[in-house]
């Protein structure tokens, strides 16, 4: 058997580590993927079955919430600024700039955290996919190396 045939069936056959690990060759993301029992999760209730989906490595939950908190973070800043802008007393401006637009400079960090760990998660979680594969090609080489 010659090599590159042992490395695809190798590759082909073997089941994926981490049953949320999208296909490489598609590159699509299950929300559905856990490393638990599926049936624990439903059977814990939905709050914990939803935490169990978002929280799996390659779940774009974190991604959406970043960009979720950054879009109210500028709809803050923009309502903010009206409210600013419509009072010509330094002052009086101070309550809407501290409840405002503070609150709003924290959401967007907040956002960009959530957007930069769920980046980095995924990522991660991608290169592990993709060394566990390189792991498998090489054990099949040198199975193959062994064999002659």
């Amino acid at each position: 058997m010659r090599v590159m045939d042992r490395i695809r069936r190798t590759t082909d056959d073997r089941a994926p580590a981490d049953p949320g690990r999208a296909d490489d060759a598609t590159e699509e993301i299950h929300l559905g993927a856990a490393r638990t029992d599926p049936e624990d999760a439903r059977a814990a209730g939905p709050l914990r079955s939803f935490w169990t989906r978002a929280s799996a490595p390659r779940s774009p939950a974190l991604v959406y919430a970043g960009v979720v908190s950054m879009a109210l973070g500028f709809a803050l800043t923009a309502f903010t600024w009206g409210r600013v802008a419509g009072v010509l007393s330094v002052p009086l401006q101070m309550p809407y700039v501290a409840s405002g637009g503070l609150t709003a400079i924290g959401l967007v960090a907040l956002g960009s955290a959530l957007v930069a760990t769920g980046t980095a998660r995924r990522d991660a979680a991608r290169r592990e996919a993709r060394m566990e594969e390189l792991g498998a090609v090489l054990r099949a080489i040198r199975e193959a190396v062994e064999e002659r």
